[in-house]
């Protein structure tokens, strides 16, 4: 229960946590479907148990090639690694969202909304290469390309006074 928080995560083991200001935030249900079909992903193809992994490598390696006394330059190194794994994980949870809600009765680009209405909020982002996440400029347009590509259903349909409903009995 935070409501200033707009995010929603995968943990190892499948658990997926949702905060109120992520779900209070979406205008639709097929926001929401789309935002759970990316955690989904990120939980169906273990991307948290493959990137502590992928960090333990690369600190491991780093380490072997540059030497204890170049720990601080390891830890650099390492962490924009880690982002670029991070990116990469972002972006085939977003494709696996949509593959997962083609068949579906709701929006397969459901996440997309989200992306676009941090877009228009204004949301300040860093440069991608510095970020966790891909820019959500890139992921708004890669999105609705694979839905696309896919020949998925992009309508927005769903009732807006049941999820209105259920948005106001958060507390």
């Amino acid at each position: 229960d935070d409501p200033e928080t707009l995010n929603a995560f995968a943990a190892p083991g499948g658990y997926i946590f949702v905060y109120t200001g992520l779900i209070k935030f979406l205008e639709e249900k097929d926001d929401f479907v789309g935002v759970m079909g990316h955690e989904m992903a990120h939980a169906d193809l273990r991307h948290s148990t493959q990137q502590l992994t992928q960090q333990y490598g690369v600190a491991t390696l780093l380490s072997l090639l540059l030497g204890q006394d170049q720990e601080l330059l390891t830890n650099v190194l390492g962490s924009l690694l880690g982002l670029k794994f991070s990116r990469d994980d972002e972006s085939q949870a977003d494709q696996f969202s949509v593959i997962y809600l083609c068949e579906t009765e709701y929006a397969a680009n459901g996440a997309a909304s989200f992306f676009q209405k941090l877009i228009d909020q204004g949301s300040a982002n860093p440069p991608q290469f510095l970020s966790t996440h891909p820019n959500p400029d890139n992921r708004v347009e890669a999105i609705n390309m694979e839905a696309e590509e896919r020949m998925c259903d992009t309508a927005f349909d769903s009732d807006a006074q049941a999820w209105m409903a259920f948005q106001n009995s958060l507390p």
